[in-house]
């Protein structure tokens, strides 16, 4: 069955895996797609964690504040560059892979099932806008009474692809365009 969202300019549609792997043989959707077609499913794209992890150190004051910058410090990292996320933890982490969406595309970026039933939560802002460039930082929680070890090249997380009903007149260029590795919190900074 196909769901078609109609817009004033036309329709918005989910690429499936097929329209994923040619798009990633043409160099479009994430930067060296053409080697990653084995992580290509019905609908999505699995991504795998990058190196580098990072946790907020203790604000200043106590409390996280919206209108103040925090500080993230490294996670000291194993020999392999696995971290192991403590039960009831948060840390940041990467995709090794750089996303490099034309503006007539959006994605959104979710967790894989199962990890999620082993207790590890990946969560971003769930939305990737059209005109994006560079790695997206997960946000990674272990809600399991156990540590999760988590290693560059693990498979955590999948991205759906939508084409828009047309190009954005104004594509993404806000405080995380261009990332590199794993990014803290930019804000009070605006990000549009």
């Amino acid at each position: 069955m196909m769901y078609l969202v109609f817009c004033e300019g036309g329709a918005s549609m989910k690429l499936s895996g097929d329209t994923i792997k040619a798009l990633l043989l043409q160099g479009k959707l994430i930067r060296n797609g053409a080697e990653l077609a084995d992580q290509v499913g019905p609908n999505s794209i699995d991504v795998k964690l990058g190196r580098g992890f990072k946790r907020l150190r203790p604000p200043r004051s106590g409390v996280i504040d919206f209108s103040e910058q925090q500080e993230y410090e490294d996670i000291p990292e194993n020999d392999d560059g696995s971290i192991v996320l403590p039960s009831h933890s948060f840390a940041l982490g990467t995709t090794a892979e750089y996303i490099d969406l034309p503006a007539n595309i959006c994605a959104r970026i979710d967790g894989r099932s199962s990890r999620a039933r082993l207790g590890l939560v990946v969560q971003t802002a769930g939305t990737i806008n059209a005109g994006m460039q560079g790695n997206i930082t997960l946000e990674l929680t272990n809600l399991c009474d156990y540590p999760i070890r988590l290693r560059p090249g693990d498979s955590v997380a999948q991205i759906e692809f939508e084409y828009l009903d047309r190009p954005a007149s104004l594509p993404y260029r806000g405080a995380y365009q261009g990332q590199e590795g794993t990014t803290g919190s930019r804000l009070p900074k605006q990000d549009f």
